[in-house]
């Protein structure tokens, strides 16, 4: 009995130990974890100060919404529209509002409201026309002083041309200045630059061997838009011939015009024979090392010889 007593005893103070640390260290630990969670929120969300609970609210900072046309004159000047395009803008609003009150005040007469849409579209065909730069009217030089003479001689070549022609490309060399300035979204600021092409006409003299002239200065300078001069400048006469398929193009420059040097081209025989390049240009290449290994005995060439001649 009296060993029982004892055990008795011994679990009685045993849970007693166990539900006072229970009571006395949970919540200890509770407050700890509630204090170390409310220290993580407020380093992300501080807590509301109990003591400015009476004081005024803090303005909030206004937001200034512009249009995005305004946002981009005054943040990007650079990209925004020319003072000229303001003000044609600045013309259509205030000729369409124009248009819009006087369709107002006959809003019963269909015939009114019929005349306000044509003259709308009218309006604003006039203003993207009048925006569009007009296309100068060029005009041939009628005293050219720098005339050439081009041979194209062809040899090795596997089989016959067809179509044998070119073009002599003319650009515009001082167009930033004599070309009045546009504007889009896309580009910004810009001027176009003016370009012609002139009709290259060879005569066969010999077999595989043909002749055409041309001219430098075939354009007449001229002030197309009140903005000063534009000069044409000769950039490259390119020559055509077909294959089967291919379209041979070979080129001469401006300096190699007036090197008065013969250039010859290098293409490729296989390129010729080819049947599934339908009108694909090849220019050809300066040396046989610009070809693979396995092609350099199937190569034929095309010389270009100039000489200056005198109108």
């Amino acid at each position: 009995m009296f060993y029982v007593t004892v055990v008795v005893g011994a679990l009685v103070l045993f849970w007693a130990g166990v539900m006072g640390s229970f009571l006395w260290f949970g919540p200890r630990r509770w407050r700890a974890e509630e204090q170390w969670l409310r220290s993580r929120r407020a380093a992300f969300v501080p807590e509301p100060n109990p003591d400015s609970v009476d004081e005024a609210p803090q303005r909030e900072m206004p937001i200034h919404r512009r249009p995005f046309h305004e946002a981009l004159w005054e943040d990007e000047p650079s990209l925004a529209p020319s003072p000229r395009v303001r003000a044609l803008v600045r013309e259509v609003a205030a000729r369409q509002q124009w248009l819009t009150d006087e369709a107002g005040l006959h809003e019963e007469n269909g015939e009114m409201k019929w005349k306000h849409a044509v003259a709308t579209a009218a309006l604003t065909a006039g203003v993207v026309s009048g925006c569009q730069t007009k296309q100068p009217e060029i005009q041939r030089n009628p005293h050219p002083q720098e005339r050439y003479e081009i041979t194209m001689t062809i040899r090795d070549a596997p089989g016959p041309f067809r179509d044998i022609g070119g073009s002599v490309q003319y650009d515009v060399e001082n167009w930033v200045d004599c070309m009045p300035e546009k504007w889009t979204f896309e580009r910004g600021h810009y001027h176009d630059q003016p370009d012609e092409f002139l009709p290259l006409t060879y005569t066969r003299i010999a077999e595989n061997v043909y002749r055409t002239q041309i001219t430098v200065d075939a354009l007449q300078d001229e002030d197309y838009h009140g903005l000063g001069v534009c000069e044409w400048k000769m950039t490259v006469v390119t020559s055509r011939l077909y294959g089967m398929s291919v379209r041979f193009t070979p080129r001469l420059h401006l300096e190699d015009l007036r090197a008065q040097q013969p250039k010859k081209v290098y293409f490729s025989k296989r390129t010729y024979l080819s049947t599934k390049l339908d009108d694909f240009p090849n220019s050809g290449k300066s040396s046989p090392s610009g070809f693979g290994a396995e092609v350099q005995d199937e190569l034929f060439t095309i010389t270009l010889t100039p000489r200056r001649i005198w109108p």
